[in-house]
This record gives structure tokens, C-alpha cells and sequence, in this order.
């Protein structure tokens, strides 16, 4: 056996992840992980534009990102909407030059019925097309500036309810657009790899977010605060995810140190789900 040691010194040393010259487009990053994700990202050279319909929050998120020095611009647009999408990115274009980076992140339930029979035609394609539509949106927006420049990141946020069900807490509508999103993901990462454009997902579980005290506190949660710590007690980490945990993988596959994954789902729930 041959030991080869390395004095001090000799070792050399890691390179830093860094965004200087992208521009990271983070749909529903006013507040919660993408925000986390934007601020991680504007901290390592990124310039951010910012989505949100919530002005307020989107104004706070636009100071939040602005005292990291980065170039911000934040833009109120609704991404169930075609118009809307297209006119943020051309806005983004036309002030950056660019778009290297997609957080797909903008979804939720919105608060529809949980049960089966209750969830009405309506209520189904409205979740559908915020969790799902809008990626595609998007996606289809930015990829044209991605390929003139031959390289990309995209990450989709889907969630363990779309692997694994969610026996608590969303409605049908919602883990089958999780689930969507996940083969929306392999699909386009199968057609864009060979542009020099990754695409990955993100299924994250529950995560203490603004948006979990929220329903906590209007009873609009199936469990309460109290009965959704007690369950994570007797996960392997016992405590739910918070947002900047989450936003470090995305910061990750974003970057450039990440050129080599490619249409994969990252689950980031503290172990509470395996994958074999």
C-alpha cells in the first residue's frame, strides 16, 4: 500500500461558486425559499429579477435582495397568465440582456377542497395551471435567450406530494401537478441538454415557511402547529425544512458546478421520504 501525503500548502484551493454575469429569473420570490434562493444568489454575483402579485411583499423582497448589492428588478406579473409572462422576461431581456437562470417556484393549492369529491372542474384546472401551466409558461419564455447563449439552468419546484401523495395535507389537483411537473422536468432536461441547458426539480416537504404560519394561524392547515411538530418528532431529522436549506440546492443547480445534473428530482426532506 502507497500513502502519499500532501503538505500544507500544496493543496489547491476550491473554487468558489459564483454567479458573476447571470441573470436568475425566480418566479413567486417574494417571500419563502425562492426568495432565500434569490438572496443566495445575488450574495454570489447574480443580477435577480423578482416575481410576484403580492406588490407589498414584492417591494420588501426587492429591498431585501437590493442590500446585497446585487442589480434587482422586480416585476408584479401573474404566471397563470401568457401576456403577463411574456411581457416579465422581455422586461428582464431588455434591462439584462438576458436570462441564464429559471426558478420555477410560484404554486400552491389555493386552497381548494382536499377531497375528491369535493374538488369541482374548476377548482382542478385552476391548480393545474398555477403548478404546472405556469412552469411551462415560463420555461417556454426564457429558453429561446438560454440557446442563443448555450447555457442554462432551470430549476422546477415540485413537491414530495407529487412522489410520494400527501395523506394530510393537499388536494388531488395538487399532487397530480407536482407529479406533472415532474415529467415536464425529464422532458425538457431530455431536449435541452444538448444546449448547454440543465433542467431539475426540487421536491421539498413540508418547510416553515411565511406562508405555514399563515394557514397555521387561520386554521386553514389540516394539522395544527403544535400536531405537525409533535409528527416530525419521529422523522430521521425531526423538525421541518427551513427555506434557506431548501434554496441552497436550488443555489446549487443553478450554478455552473452543476453542469453534469441534468433531469433529476432532488428530494430535500430531511429524510422523512427515501427514494431507492
Amino acid at each position: 500500500m502507497t500513502l502519499y501525503f500532501i503538505h500544507r500548502g500544496q493543496c489547491r484551493k476550491g473554487k468558489q461558486m459564483t454567479f458573476e454575469g447571470k441573470v436568475a429569473l425566480l418566479t413567486g420570490s417574494g417571500r419563502g425559499i425562492a426568495k432565500e434562493a434569490a438572496l443566495q444568489m445575488a450574495a454570489q454575483g447574480a443580477a435577480i429579477v423578482l416575481n410576484d402579485i403580492v406588490e407589498e411583499r414584492l417591494r420588501q423582497a426587492e429591498a431585501d435582495v437590493k442590500a446585497t448589492g446585487a442589480d434587482v428588478l422586480a416585476v408584479n406579473a401573474d404566471v397563470t397568465k401568457p401576456q403577463q409572462v411574456q411581457e416579465m422576461v422581455a422586461r428582464a431581456v431588455h434591462i439584462f440582456g438576458s436570462v441564464d437562470i429559471l426558478v420555477n417556484s410560484a404554486g400552491g393549492s389555493l386552497q381548494t377542497p382536499r377531497f375528491l369529491e369535493e374538488i369541482s372542474e374548476e377548482d382542478w384546472a385552476r391548480v393545474v395551471d398555477f403548478n404546472l401551466g405556469s412552469q411551462f409558461r415560463c420555461t417556454k419564455a426564457v429558453v429561446p435567450f438560454m440557446k442563443k447563449k448555450g447555457w442554462g439552468r432551470i430549476v422546477n419546484i415540485a413537491s414530495s406530494a407529487g412522489t410520494h401523495g400527501e395523506p394530510l395535507a393537499w388536494s388531488p389537483a395538487y399532487s397530480a401537478a407536482k407529479a406533472g411537473v415532474l415529467g415536464f422536468t425529464r422532458q425538457i432536461a431530455i431536449e435541452l441538454g444538448r444546449h448547454g441547458i440543465t433542467c431539475n426539480a426540487i421536491s421539498q416537504g413540508d418547510t416553515e415557511t411565511e406562508r405555514s404560519h399563515e394557514l397555521w394561524a387561520e386554521g386553514l392547515w389540516p394539522e395544527t402547529e403544535e400536531e405537525i411538530r409533535e409528527r416530525y418528532k419521529h422523522h430521521p431529522i425531526p423538525r421541518m425544512a427551513r427555506p434557506a436549506e431548501v434554496a441552497a440546492v436550488i443555489t446549487f443547480l443553478c450554478s455552473s458546478e452543476a453542469s453534469y445534473i441534468n433531469a433529476e428530482n432532488i428530494m430535500v426532506t430531511g429524510g422523512a421520504f427515501i427514494s431507492p
